[in-house]
């Protein structure tokens, strides 16, 4: 689909994003990329967005902003079954996603749709929605709910690891059982059930779940049993080095299908955006239905 010899790059973005021109201007005349904006003014408007790109005959879409725009963006391409490439822009304060894929910038994005460089991913689906990184119940869901409800933006990720804290030091695991495929691999007292479609979590050097891809058809389950600020500390210590983590901190797992039923109600999140609470979670992989540019 092209203008004449000219692919069409459609960016989604929402009003009075300052990175949207700064990344539009990476695209001149000698880069054979004419680029449209489609500006939506809620979360609700992508689906139109993502329709209206596809009838402008768009090759790809840019999404600008941090891990949670991008999801909106690539659940929305996934649900009209485009064949359209997503190319993900950091411009948030959390862009694990565009760390994964090694668009560190938007140059780096701009590079990789100018030369069509991408791949194609798989991502995991709930009964709340798409995820292209992860959804988590628990503790880790509830840190999310409360830096975004209760801190001050400014502090960035500084915010996550305050709310962790806090949490950390007033509560308790619960009961959960865990399912992969049928089987069950945990029933007993966590804090919280990770369902990772890439290893990392929060940061690209952090990985929870080394043995995921994002392409190898399956989901990978981290059931994080740690309650304590120096456990927990010391858990992040070994991750971070890609050591040995015991059973008795982390017991990991994958799978197609995973179902996590917890016997209280529990916070939960999709790509650092809080879901509402839920007692169980049904999560399943959708292989290669989201192509990306890639670095």
């Amino acid at each position: 689909m092209t203008r004449g010899d000219t692919r069409l790059l459609v960016v989604i973005a929402q009003p009075d994003v300052a990175e949207v021109d700064e990344f539009v201007a990476l695209f001149d005349s000698e880069s054979a990329i004419a680029v449209d904006v489609i500006v939506t003014e809620s979360p609700d408007d992508v689906d139109a967005a993502v329709a209206e790109a596809a009838k402008r005959g768009a090759d790809a879409i840019a999404s600008v902003g941090g891990d949670g725009a991008i999801n909106l963006v690539a659940s929305a391409l996934v649900r009209a079954g485009s064949d359209m490439t997503l190319a993900p822009v950091p411009a948030g304060t959390v862009n694990l996603a565009t760390q994964v894929v090694g668009l560190d910038d938007a140059g780096a994005t701009a590079d990789a749709v100018i030369a069509d460089r991408s791949r194609v991913i798989d991502v995991g689906e709930t009964d709340q929605g798409v995820f292209v990184l992860n959804a988590s119940t628990g503790f880790d869901a509830s840190v999310i709910d409360d830096a975004d409800d209760h801190s001050d933006a400014r502090f960035g990720r500084l915010r996550f690891l305050r709310s962790g804290v806090r949490r950390l030091r007033r509560q308790t695991g619960e009961r959960v059982r865990v399912e992969v495929d049928g089987g069950v691999v945990f029933d007993g007292r966590a804090m919280s059930v990770i369902v990772m479609n890439v290893g990392q979590r929060v940061s690209d050097s952090l990985y929870v779940a080394p043995d995921a891809e994002p392409d190898d058809g399956l989901l990978d389950v981290a059931v994080v049993r740690v309650d304590t600020v120096r456990r927990m500390a010391a858990t992040v210590w070994r991750l971070v080095r890609r050591r040995n983590v015991p059973d008795r901190d982390v017991v990991r797992a994958q799978g197609v299908s995973i179902r996590v039923d917890w016997w209280t109600e529990v916070a939960s999140q999709r790509d650092g955006d809080a879901d509402d609470p839920v007692r169980s979670l049904a999560a399943t992989c959708r292989p290669g239905v989201l192509r990306i540019h890639h670095g």
